[in-house]
């Protein structure tokens, strides 16, 4: 019978260094075979969804959070309002057995394009890895709880915070986006630069998530297993 913190420390594990064979498999303080360890992966995967992720992801900002991002995107990168940033990642997976012409993104390779939000103190508050990579950023979030929650923000009288992300989403009241090919030394050019540097949070967010839990990152996917 493997306890509970062996479950999770194995877990911990393949996903902090990204593979069975050089990790898990090797750990003699943990001796598991490969075939249980899937078992595991998925059980306990399923209850850090269920118990931990709600608390700990969480899209609502208190007041004081709120105050306090506004306050940093304005005096490091000059945007007033902001409070956080959206962004998609590829996260790389062994071709399904089933429509993996889905999964082939246009990168050229198999992937689940992942949505992440997150705040001025690089948390991420907001994940959708639900959709296969052929999908484009704009329809993730179109289809996501994140924007119904923001649209439902702004509907209720908040008006005067938002989200940055890149050309790739469309402008709406709660979501700022970049002028496309604005004219040289011209106001928007001015805003796009001040855009981009603001909204570079999400994308080193998304470089520290991948860095720590290698299991995401494009050289460490190649799975245990296509289960």
């Amino acid at each position: 019978m493997i306890s509970l913190l062996n479950r999770l420390s194995s877990v911990s594990r393949f996903l902090a260094e990204g593979g069975y064979q050089h990790g898990v498999g090797k750990d003699f303080d943990i001796p598991m075979a490969q075939s249980t360890f899937c078992c595991i992966l998925k059980e306990v995967l399923g209850s850090l969804q269920s118990h931990l992720c709600p608390q700990w992801i969480n899209l609502e900002l208190s007041n004081v959070e709120k105050s306090e991002a506004k306050k940093d995107f304005f005096q490091k990168y000059g945007f007033p309002g902001a409070i956080l940033c959206v962004d998609g990642t590829h996260i790389k997976i062994v071709a399904p057995t089933k429509d993996k012409f889905l999964y082939y993104n246009r990168k050229g390779y198999f992937s689940i394009n992942a949505m992440i939000i997150c705040d001025n103190k690089m948390k991420i508050r907001y994940v959708n890895a639900q959709f296969p990579g052929s999908n484009h950023d704009s329809h993730i979030w179109n289809d996501s709880n994140a924007r119904y929650f923001h649209e439902k923000k702004y509907l209720d009288g908040e008006r005067n915070t938002w989200l940055l992300g890149d050309a790739g989403y469309a402008l709406e009241p709660w979501l700022m986006t970049p002028f496309r090919t604005p004219p040289s030394s011209s106001p928007e050019e001015k805003y796009n630069k001040i855009h981009a540097k603001a909204r570079n949070i999400v994308e080193r967010t998304v470089g520290v998530f991948k860095n720590r839990f290698r299991r995401a990152s494009l050289r460490a996917m190649e799975g245990i297993s296509n289960r």
